[in-house]
């Protein structure tokens, strides 16, 4: 499945395309002379800038009634990255220029936005940013000083009804109003970044995608990305706490770790609506867009019924993740774990060594190499192993 090829690539997304092609193809041969093999820095940092979120969605891994955030004491709900980290890490690659990923929590609860847009201004690097849009307004200032290297990916989740069933009473028209605002601005010479929606395929829109990717096409936004829920089966579940036991224990936090994150990732289809969201697909497929579209993951026809599953099935034979060799990914307490999803996986902390030191760390390589040698059971729904990842 594939409709995105249709459209015009803008240049900077271009841009980013080469140099991301570039450090996988430099990963991809590095590994087959050396197990563990990583770029010297990483290409992508993921910041998690706080846990705070001010909405409570149905499916959310963090603070549905089933999320890890549930699970924490209010101290940690609440915890934000210290802005002298960032500082740090921005510094610490500033000459290759790693790109950035914003999320949360929600991002923009972050206490020193404002701040941190600053430091971002003044550098020449891809930003992007996962926000629910409540609070772009309030930020909006901020935002622009970014400038054009920033894409803003906004979680919608259908139409009006659908995606506040799932994100709550009239969080649709807040939704549609910051858009406009965004647009405005952009329209003005403003605001210069991407607008993207970001929508999960969910039990209230999975029949109406075709009509629902118009409808996006309608609001003059950049991209859609159809997101396939990220579903750990029970089965995988087991499966991975056997993982940990035989070559984890080693990391303390995996040791002592009471509620395992990835028992958060619960929110699924039934199988059967597969055949539904196929038919959907291909409407949007056989379509001549506008807009470009994007499916995370990028699955076949035939690997959506086994996806929707939730078990341990590495589809299109990907069996090597390529993202902990490219992406350093930092939590709200400066810790860096090795995988962006499971804040267990612990590596070390940014108040204590620097990011080359982590990076390059004994301990990050040894996890690499276990990675290596086999991936996770709950590493088959991951999207960024069908990003960056290998057979």
């Amino acid at each position: 499945m594939d409709c995105s090829i249709k459209q015009k690539i803008d240049p900077q997304y271009f841009e980013a395309l080469k140099k991301t092609l570039k450090n996988i193809s430099e990963v991809k041969k590095g590994k087959r002379c050396e197990k563990g093999f990583h770029l010297e820095m990483p290409s992508l940092v993921g910041i998690k800038l706080t846990n705070r979120c001010n909405l409570r969605c149905k499916h959310c891994y963090e603070w549905s009634e089933l999320g890890y955030c549930q699970f924490m004491d209010e101290i940690k709900q609440n915890e934000e990255l210290d802005i002298q980290v960032l500082r740090k890490v921005l510094a610490e690659t500033s000459d290759i220029k790693s790109g950035l990923y914003l999320w949360g929590g929600e991002p923009l609860c972050y206490s020193k936005f404002d701040e941190l847009a600053d430091l971002i201004s003044g550098e020449n690097r891809i930003c992007a940013i996962c926000t629910n849009a409540l609070l772009i307004e309030n930020n909006l200032n901020s935002l622009i000083k970014i400038g054009k290297n920033l894409e803003l990916v906004i979680a919608m989740e259908g139409f009006k009804e659908d995606n506040d069933k799932i994100r709550g009473n009239g969080v649709f028209n807040k939704i549609c109003a910051a858009i406009d605002l965004l647009l405005k601005k952009r329209a003005e010479k403003e605001f210069l970044g991407k607008i993207t929606i970001h929508t999960v395929i969910n039990h209230t829109n999975y029949n109406r995608l075709f009509e629902y990717a118009q409808y996006v096409q309608s609001l003059s936004v950049d991209s859609l990305i159809l997101c396939f829920p990220w579903y750990i089966s029970d089965e995988s579940s087991e499966l991975m706490e056997k993982y940990i036991n035989t070559r984890f224990l080693w990391l303390p936090e995996l040791s002592k770790a009471e509620n395992r994150s990835w028992d958060s990732f619960k929110y699924g289809l039934p199988e059967e609506y597969g055949t539904t969201i196929r038919s959907e697909l291909k409407r949007i497929d056989n379509y001549n867009w506008k807009f470009n579209i994007r499916y995370f993951p990028k699955i076949k026809e035939d690997e959506i019924y086994p996806f929707l599953s939730g078990k341990n099935i590495y589809l299109q034979n990907r069996t090597s993740c390529n993202s902990i060799s490219m992406r350093a990914d930092i939590m709200p307490d400066a810790s860096i774990s090795v995988c962006k999803h499971f804040k267990e996986f612990n590596i070390g902390n940014l108040k204590e060594k620097s990011l080359k030191e982590i990076w390059n760390s004994e301990a990050f390589n040894k996890a690499r190499c276990i990675i290596d040698e086999q991936l996770m059971p709950i590493c088959a729904q991951c999207n960024n192993l069908y990003l960056h990842g290998e057979t």
